[in-house]
Parts: C-alpha cells; sequence; structure tokens
C-alpha cells in the first residue's frame, strides 16, 4: 500500500464538500452516455428510451476507454487524449481533443508530444466546464536517467497541465515545482496524476502509478490553482471513492481485523465501506465476511449506496459453480437489501430515483454472440432503455457518464456498522 495521506485542515474540507456542483434534473432530463470501443461512436439514451449516435471523430487506431473521458456537467462537451506510437520508439504522439459532442466539432485539438502516457479522466472538467485538466508521464519510473527523462521527450517527469477552451495553458504543476518536490518519492519519482475532484478553483489530484503494477490506493493532494500550493488529503484516492453534496465521502477499504473474503485473483481483501462526513471523521459502515467489495456509488438522489460484491474464493467449488457478482443496497436506516447480480460484466450509475446499470451477456460459449443492455430502475419500475446485440466478440459498450441527479435535502445519517 501506498504511503497514508495526512489529514488535511477542517476547513478546507468543508469547503470543498459543498461546491460539488447538483444539477437538480427530473426523468425527462435525465441520459446516459454508452460507448462503443470500437466504432468510438458515444450514444445518448434517454430515460424513455429514446436515442441520438454521435461520433468521437478519432482514428480507428486510437484505443482509449471511456474511464479517460470526461464531460461537462450538461454533457455537452467531453475532452479525452489520443495517443499513436510515434514509428520504432516506446513513446507515443499524443493530443488533447476537447468536443463538442452534439454540434460533432473539436473545440480543442492541442498537440501533447511525445510521452508515455496522456489522460484525462473522468473528472477533468472544471465545475463550470470551462477548463480542463490532463496528466501526462514523459519518462518510465525508477529511470537511472532521472530526473531528466530518457531518449528525445522533453519536460519533466510527470505533469499536470490546466488549459482553457482557447487552448490557453492557466496552470501546471510538475516534477520541477518546488510545492511538488516530494511528490511520487515512492514510484521512483514518476506517476500519471489522476484528477479526482476539479471545482472552486481547486483541484484533487492522486498519484497513480505508470508502467508497471501498483497499489489499488493512491496519495492524493490538493492542488490550490490561486497560489500553487499543495498539501496532503485524506480518502480521495482510494478505491470506490464516490462523494455527495451533503460532504458525504465514500470508499472500499480492507480492516485486517475483521473477517474477509479470499478475491479470486489479483484483488485487495476489501472487506468495509468506509464513509467520512462533512466533519472529515471517517467510519465504518457496512461489513462483509464472506464477499469482497470491489465499487461503491450513491444512489436513489443520495438517499442509498449500491454496493458492487464479487464471491470469495472456495477451492471446493468449480468455476462454473460459482456465485454471480451482485450489486446490494444499503439505505440509511442500515438495512441491506440485493439489488442486481449477473455472472458477467455490469456497470451502475446513479438516475434520478433509483440507478441505471449497463450489463454484458455472453450468449454463446466463445463470446461470439453477446447481448449488452441497458436498465432504468426508478424506484417504482424496471425499464430496459436500450439493448445491443452483436455476433462481433471485438464490440464492447461501457456506461461513459450518467447525467447529475438531485441530492434529497434533510437527510440522515447513515449509521456506524455495529461488528
Amino acid at each position: 500500500m501506498h504511503r497514508k495521506s495526512c489529514f488535511i485542515v477542517l476547513g478546507v474540507l468543508l469547503a470543498l464538500v459543498f461546491i460539488v456542483p447538483v444539477l437538480a434534473q427530473d426523468a425527462s432530463s435525465w441520459f446516459v452516455y454508452l460507448y462503443n470501443t470500437q466504432t468510438k461512436d458515444l450514444v445518448r439514451v434517454n430515460a424513455d428510451g429514446s436515442q441520438a449516435t454521435y461520433n468521437l471523430g478519432v482514428g480507428s487506431d486510437v484505443y482509449m476507454s471511456s474511464y479517460d473521458m470526461a464531460f461537462t456537467s450538461d454533457g455537452t462537451l467531453t475532452a479525452f487524449c489520443t495517443s499513436v506510437n510515434s514509428g520504432d520508439r516506446p513513446e507515443s504522439m499524443s493530443r488533447l481533443i476537447v468536443r463538442n459532442v452534439i454540434a460533432q466539432s473539436d473545440v480543442l485539438n492541442l498537440d501533447m508530444g511525445a510521452n508515455y502516457g496522456c489522460r484525462v479522466g473522468r473528472f477533468g472538467f472544471n465545475a463550470e466546464g470551462t477548463q480542463v485538466a490532463v496528466g501526462i508521464v514523459r519518462a518510465f519510473p525508477f529511470d537511472p536517467s532521472m530526473p531528466e527523462p530518457s531518449g528525445v521527450i522533453p519536460g519533466p517527469a510527470w505533469e499536470l497541465l490546466v488549459y482553457d477552451l482557447t487552448g490557453s495553458q492557466v496552470q501546471t504543476i510538475n516534477a520541477a515545482s518546488p510545492t511538488a518536490a516530494t511528490l511520487g518519492a515512492d514510484m521512483g519519482g514518476v506517476f500519471m496524476p489522476i484528477v479526482q475532484y476539479f471545482a472552486n478553483n481547486q483541484i484533487i489530484f492522486g498519484e497513480m502509478f505508470w508502467g508497471g503494477e501498483g497499489s489499488f490506493e493512491m496519495s492524493t493532494h490538493l492542488w490550490n490553482l490561486s497560489d500553487s500550493s499543495v498539501a496532503p488529503i485524506e480518502h480521495w484516492g482510494q478505491p470506490g471513492v464516490d462523494s455527495l453534496s451533503t460532504g458525504e465521502l465514500i470508499w472500499i477499504n480492507d480492516d485486517a481485523n475483521l473477517p474477509a473474503a479470499v478475491p479470486m485473483g489479483p484483488f485487495g481483501m476489501f472487506n468495509v465501506l468506509m464513509l467520512a462526513d462533512k466533519s472529515g471523521q471517517a467510519r465504518m459502515i457496512y461489513h462483509s465476511p464472506d464477499w469482497t467489495l470491489a465499487d461503491a456509488r450513491f444512489i436513489n438522489d443520495g438517499q442509498q449506496i449500491a454496493i458492487l460484491l464479487l464471491p470469495g474464493f472456495d477451492e471446493s467449488l468449480q468455476p462454473e459453480e460459482f456465485p454471480p457478482s451482485k450489486w446490494v443496497v444499503l439505505d440509511r436506516a442500515g438495512a441491506i437489501s440485493d439489488l442486481y447480480s449477473s455472472i458477467y460484466y455490469t456497470q451502475l450509475e446513479a438516475a434520478p430515483g433509483g440507478y441505471v446499470v449497463l450489463d454484458a451477456t455472453y450468449q454463446t460459449a466463445d463470446n461470439s454472440t453477446s447481448l449488452f443492455t441497458l436498465q432504468y430502475n426508478n424506484g417504482s419500475a424496471i425499464t430496459q432503455i436500450w439493448t445491443f446485440g452483436t455476433q462481433d466478440p471485438s464490440v464492447y459498450w461501457e456506461l461513459a457518464w450518467s447525467a447529475p441527479t438531485a441530492t434529497v435535502e434533510g437527510l440522515p445519517p447513515f449509521p456506524t456498522f455495529a461488528v
């Protein structure tokens, strides 16, 4: 595990939690984007099932996941990096693209030069949608030539750059910045800055190990763009992190003092769900001794938390006998109930009054025929609002983005889990 961040002062934490933008949207205006990794299409799916398709305008030689895309709060703009191999060298040539999804035109298309990694991530836009942050890696970890990057790649080993929509660089922090001199020390001085929050002229970013296997946890830092100061901040680099406008922050964790399932593969023994409220005090709100926690999301307008559980390894069972993974829901009375299960891959996000889930089902043994479905649970009914069947195993869909939902006012706190 990476070193723990120190606790940031309460005043800054309070400033953060009350400025997360929340758009009050009813179901008639709410929508999601689904992303086809093969065609580079975004499909907008509305709550009533109506659809529209938009292409991202990038070449077939560019691979990118929706996890590397940011969207403005109204879904009009998306930002991402494209990278293509630069020939016989190991680095890539990258571009930062900000695209108007609806108009089908690029707002920005900037040359980011040669690098080993370029990433915007899901939280790259500021709250107003007027600036975008992009992380760059220009060297390999533990390179003996550090701090000067090897080869012909110019610039510091890592950078986090902020641009406005005219293409002007308005802020930067990198390996040469005095305020960042100690960052990434346990990773050879090289990491990918991953933006976890961008609002109120502040960015929270984590240190993601680049070029090899890293930890599930990232050290995270609060970068104040007004005075360029950097301070450590807790919890934002934990797996399964999600935040609510109430000031609540949740994440999954492993508690060695409590029973835990053995994961089926290289995954952490995550057995608890943690919550920090606006006071910054962390406490456990859920524990599973026989399932591995894999993700968590606030749903149902902040009234509940959906938790993804993976079955633990059982040597007495054959692979086909293992139970399916499942999402369960935790309410603010502390009650747990089953939500959704699938033997294949699912993605789940909040939707007005409930949640939306993307499910992938492989219908033949060789995965040559698959079915993707999107279901919307509005709290009273479950509706299938999109479906896609294919016989091409290379076709894959991701739930790229879900429009923000309102948070119910006056919510009671989640109770502390009684061990």
